[in-house]
Parts: structure tokens; C-alpha cells; sequence
């Protein structure tokens, strides 16, 4: 069971995608790139810890929303200042 597809890009980064129930979307990480920062990443589709966290914005109106969290041995650990409601909570990853 893989719970982060890798998708490489044409410049060769790499990204892994994984789906976030609390956003009800799929975000992603990147782990190799060129010239950019990257997620440092355990190696395990199955299993993956990235390093730091992960914050997504979304720009809405009136008020910008985030989804903050770490993923940790296969785990998403959300963070308290999520929009939703796993804020504050532990989940397993779910199979992309």
C-alpha cells in the first residue's frame, strides 16, 4: 500500500503526492530539485516522514486558509492552526 505516489516533473524534480482527508484534496512535497528547497524524506512510499512540516495556503476570500502538519512513519500529525477539523489530531495516511 502506497500512500505517496512520486511524480516527476520535465525540469527532473521529484515530488511525492499523498491525500489530505482534513483539505479533502491531495497535496505535495518535493524531495529533489534542482534549485530549490526540498523535504527531506525517508525513502518509504509506504511509510514516508518528510522534514519539516508542510504548510499549505489557500487564498480565499475574505480570510486565506491553512492546512499545517507533519507526516511522521506514515502518520499526518495536523498542527493546531489548521482550518479544518483534524486540527490537533494524529490519522494514518490513506492509499493514493
Amino acid at each position: 500500500m502506497n500512500v505517496a505516489a512520486p511524480y516527476q516533473t520535465e525540469d527532473g524534480s521529484k515530488r511525492l503526492q499523498f491525500y489530505c482527508p482534513g483539505c479533502k484534496s491531495h497535496h505535495f512535497v518535493i524531495v529533489k530539485a534542482k534549485h530549490q528547497p526540498v523535504w527531506k524524506w525517508n525513502g518509504s512510499h509506504s511509510k514516508p516522514t518528510f522534514r519539516p512540516s508542510v504548510k499549505v495556503t489557500y487564498a480565499l476570500k475574505p480570510k486565506p486558509k491553512l492546512c499545517h502538519f507533519f507526516i511522521r512513519n506514515g502518520k499526518i500529525q495536523y498542527l493546531n492552526d489548521c482550518f479544518h477539523g483534524l486540527k490537533g489530531q494524529t490519522i494514518n495516511m490513506v492509499e493514493v
